[in-house]
């Protein structure tokens, strides 16, 4: 006994007139994949020099220098004019790299224990460590306060009891300099992941919560398969109806 004729013929016109009734449980947010498994939306747990655009200056000098191009995430060389620089300017590709791209902590073969302090890409925070006094790299802040300024742009006012309370605020700084614990979904791994959102210029791949986004996303992702084996079958169901319909004839 084969399918009913009539269910088919439900189906099929279901799948060509109204194909989103019938899958809209299978339908997945088209936001989800805007992202590879690399890049997350904007690299907002750069240290915010990392995050200037490049600035040649009103000077005419000729000095070669390097800045990290947020959009290929490289370090690339431009001609400095020789003033009016921003904190995008290396001299080194090495420092430009170890500065931007990523820079591990790095304690040292030496034995002191000096108190410092880094910036944790990961994290988008500036944390404390113990430096052994040699050997170590540009991540490497004498106090918070240096390592806050140089790499998320934030700035803090020592204030006394005269001072109002208006006072104790962040300096404006027009970047995207906040950090704020956002996640993404990874199309190539099919998950979801946390990122440090600067607060600004993101895209619609970003959920305020690990929940939001599986519900959003990788359940998606689980029912989009789901769907594409419920056509087959249908496809097979029908193919099947019509060589039992030509076999009656």
């Amino acid at each position: 006994m084969f399918f009913p004729f009539y269910i088919t013929y439900f189906f099929l016109y279901q799948m060509f007139f109204s194909p989103y009734q019938l899958f809209s449980s299978f339908y997945i947010s088209p936001w989800c994949f805007l992202v590879r498994s690399h890049d997350p939306p904007l690299s907002s747990s750069l240290p915010v020099l990392c995050r200037l655009p490049m600035k040649v200056g009103s000077c005419r000098a000729a000095f070669p220098r390097f800045f990290y191009n947020v959009t290929d995430q490289t370090c690339r060389r431009f001609t400095y004019g020789g003033c009016d620089a921003n904190s995008n300017n290396f001299e080194t590709k090495e420092e430009c790299e170890s500065t931007c791209s990523g820079a591990e902590l790095q304690v040292g073969p030496c034995r002191a224990a000096f108190q410092r302090w880094y910036f944790n890409s990961l994290t988008g925070r500036c944390q404390r460590f113990i430096y052994g006094g040699c050997k170590g790299n540009k991540n490497n802040y004498e106090n918070e306060e240096s390592c806050r300024s140089m790499c998320t742009g934030q700035r803090y006012v020592i204030t006394t009891k005269k001072t109002k309370p208006k006072s104790n605020v962040q300096l404006p700084v027009f970047i995207c300099v906040s950090n704020h614990i956002s996640f993404y979904y990874d199309h190539k791994t099919s998950t979801c992941r946390s990122f440090t959102y600067g607060g600004c210029r993101g895209n619609k791949n970003r959920y305020n919560t690990m929940e939001e986004c599986t519900n959003r996303c990788s359940q998606g992702s689980e029912r989009k398969r789901y769907g594409m084996v419920m056509m087959m079958m249908m496809m097979m169901i029908v193919i099947y109806n019509i060589y039992q319909l030509k076999n009656q004839d």
